[in-house]
């Protein structure tokens, strides 16, 4: 049986940027200020000593006399309280606090350590509505990533609710066109998609193409955006069985894609892939045969030598051999 080609997600993280592949999760919040942030990478081999250290940076800092056997389970309930005597504090340390309990948080999030990292995000974001107010970027930011590690959790109805906030406070200070306002709609979008409200998730993908068209500037930026918003509607709507329209987007996703990029760039393989494994699905045999052998040939001129080309192979040989099967009558002509 054929297996489904992982699409090209996109999640809202530092909220700055589109990128091929998904960026890391794990990007810390903009503070205004300049403080000293422990932050540790989240692809560390040794995350949970790097997460004690900076447990431990933070109570040294503090000054708390804590018991350095306290559960992990507890310290996000335990710094939330923290923000809760608001009269001891100073605004940095505030800030500190804050941030570094988001990239807790975010280590715990690629851990797959998701009730750890819901109650390091909530305590952050005490501390950020603390020090910004409710309607600041960097309430915004930890609001969003705390509706991904809920769509990651699978609480697709909790995430959306708290997008709703994030596009509130996005569209205030930002105005509804902006790139990340844009970013933020995605992500709702493919909530939608996993709530199978179908209609809504496509027709939140469209408003964000028809936006993305109108702007003049052709940066890389906007580029990128707007092919995950054609790859995402995609997605869509092979999920409903409208393979058609799928294959259609995704090769609109392939243009544009390859406007940003040089034209055989590797990246450009994943797009390939995925529009020989959609026309293989919607019995167009040799224009998928077509599209994998360019993806496979896009692969080897840059020595790419990894699972990507082991699922194009498997997916070709799969799709040669329901090509073999048809009558020749039943096949879709070039």
């Amino acid at each position: 049986d054929l297996r489904e080609v992982e699409s090209t997600n996109y999640e809202n993280t530092n909220k700055k940027s589109v990128e091929f592949p998904p960026p890391s999760p794990c990007s810390t919040v903009p503070s205004e200020e300049s403080y000293d942030v422990c932050v540790v990478s989240a692809s560390s081999s040794t995350h949970t000593d790097s997460v004690e250290e900076m447990e431990i940076y933070l109570q040294e800092s503090l000054s708390h006399d804590c018991d350095s056997g306290k559960s992990p389970t507890n310290l996000g309930f335990f710094y939330d309280s923290f923000f809760q005597i608001t009269e001891m504090k100073s605004r940095k340390m505030n800030i500190h606090v804050a941030t570094t309990l988001h990239s807790i948080a975010n280590i715990h999030r690629k851990q797959h350590e998701y009730n750890l990292a819901l109650s390091s995000y909530h305590a952050s974001l005490r501390g950020m509505k603390l020090v910004h107010g409710e309607k600041h970027q960097n309430v915004a930011a930890v609001l969003g990533n705390i509706g991904n590690l809920l769509k990651d959790m699978k609480d697709y109805d909790r995430a959306f609710d708290i997008y709703q906030s994030v596009l509130k406070i996005e569209s205030l200070r930002l105005g509804y066109s902006h790139h990340d306002v844009m970013i933020s709609m995605l992500n709702v979008a493919m909530i939608e998609k996993c709530r199978n409200r179908h209609e809504e998730s496509i027709a939140l993908h469209k408003e964000v193409i028809k936006i993305q068209q109108s702007r003049q500037k052709d940066d890389n930026k906007r580029l990128n955006l707007l092919a995950v918003a054609h790859s995402h509607l995609g997605d869509v709507y092979e999920k409903i069985g409208k393979f058609t329209n799928a294959i259609d987007v995704y090769k609109d996703a392939l243009v544009i894609r390859t406007q940003a990029l040089e034209e055989f760039h590797p990246d450009l393989g994943l797009l390939l892939h995925k529009l020989g494994y959609l026309c293989s699905k919607d019995k167009q045999y040799r224009h998928a045969d077509a599209y994998f052998t360019k993806a496979l040939r896009l692969y080897m001129k840059h020595c790419v030598n990894d699972e990507r080309v082991v699922r194009v192979q498997r997916d070709k040989a799969d799709n040669q051999m329901k090509l073999e099967l048809m009558p020749t009558n039943g096949l879709s002509s070039l």
